[in-house]
């Protein structure tokens, strides 16, 4: 049986070797040329195959390796059960059970089990590790990540994309380029040098200038011409501000203002230190615009949205304030705060709490009703007076 297998070996490899012409002959000792030009190359491993050691000068349009091969250029299709060696340029389409290396330029798919190397990519990688090239004008999509210094490209990962320029970068984990025209998109991080479009990610946004919009959780930048959206929002150029001040309903308040005059967000919490005991407190977040009118005078819109606990109880119990205010500053970094707000308290009547402190938690209102789904709503206009620092 081993006899029969190595004959017909034998008989395929003497088959491909007169199709491709006299390439041994030709290469001979002092006689081997610049370079040979053949349909097809067969390889078992790096010069064990149809061409020999001459394979390392040949170009192909079709080269087979069965485990490895080396040649100097392929302009067609190649192949390798393990990988593929090119020392100049790769076309058309490339595959490899583990990895190619192009020392030139690829144009068209290049698609290996663990790894693609190339100095530049015209096409498509597509690897399930990484993906590597000096400079891509395509798309690389790798399982962990693609490194492309000079790209302009668009980048998938599933951990991390690295690149100089382009329109699309998505990963699980984490995006790095230095300039974005067009989408970020990361599980975790965003980082930029410059941004016009979007950034967004599960956490945080990193950027120097940014040109449209971020989303995520910390968005921090230098200056931003656009819209920041997240939880914290720190833009050196922009507003970031401590909030100290009392309503009508909690009597001490403290609030942190993040982002751009256009668009901010709000942290807020307070509490009602009337019954020192169990005291009525809340938490909450809003948004807000600025109006400026002068350097030291500005109109706040605000709208808010906290919940209102008691006992440590965190039932359904919430309120909702659109809030209009007038800030004059009296320092450097101290403004004064008067403002007026219109208010609605949503409480839950079958709470423990609510015939002891909801229900008469106001001692006026405009509105107020009880509703069959057990919920009662109260709206009344209120006040706000504070100083905030920064």
């Amino acid at each position: 049986m081993k006899l029969k297998t190595s004959i017909i070996t034998l008989t395929l490899f003497s088959v491909f070797s007169i199709g491709n012409g006299n390439a041994q002959t030709n290469s001979s000792k002092n006689n081997m040329p610049d370079s040979i030009h053949r349909q097809m190359q067969i390889s078992f491993l790096p010069y064990m195959g149809t061409d020999g050691t001459s394979s390392s000068k040949g170009s192909y349009t079709i080269s087979l390796n069965i485990l490895a091969g080396t040649i100097n250029e392929v302009t067609g299709f190649e192949m390798g059960g393990l990988m593929n060696h090119v020392h100049r340029n790769a076309g058309k389409c490339q595959l490899a059970g583990i990895g190619n290396i192009v020392g030139g330029k690829v144009t068209g798919f290049q698609g290996a089990g663990i790894f693609n190397q190339s100095h530049s990519m015209q096409g498509i990688q597509v690897a399930g590790v990484i993906n590597n090239a000096e400079t891509v004008s395509g798309i690389q999509i790798a399982g962990t990540v693609n490194n492309a210094p000079k790209g302009k490209c668009i980048q998938i990962a599933g951990v991390v994309n690295n690149t100089d320029s382009t329109s699309v970068q998505i990963a699980g984990i984490a995006n790095n380029a230095n300039r974005i025209s067009g989408t970020q998109i990361a599980g975790i991080v965003n980082r930029a040098t410059e941004i016009n479009g979007a950034q967004i990610a599960g956490i945080v946004n990193i950027a120097k200038k940014i040109k449209g919009v971020q989303i995520a959780f910390i968005n921090i930048a230098d200056s931003c011409q656009g819209t920041p959206i997240g939880i914290i929002n720190i833009i050196r150029n922009g507003v970031h501000q401590l909030e100290i001040y009392g309503d009508e309903l909690f009597y001490s308040n403290i609030a942190f203002r993040s982002g751009t005059t256009k668009f901010h967000t709000i942290l807020t919490a307070g509490i009602r230190p009337k019954e020192l005991e169990n005291p009525l407190w809340t938490y909450g977040s809003g948004i807000g615009t600025t109006f400026s009118f002068s350097k030291k005078t500005a109109l706040d819109l605000d709208g808010t949205f906290s919940h209102v606990i008691k006992n440590g109880n965190f039932g359904n119990n919430f309120l909702y304030k659109a809030t209009l205010s007038l800030d004059h500053k009296i320092g450097k970094s101290t403004s004064i705060v008067i403002g007026c707000s219109y208010n609605f308290l949503s409480t839950n009547t079958r709470s423990a709490d609510y015939n002891d402190a909801y229900s008469s938690i106001l001692h006026y209102y405009f509105t107020n009703h009880t509703y069959n789904n057990g919920y009662n709503l109260k709206s009344w206009a209120g006040i706000k007076v504070g100083l905030r620092f920064f």
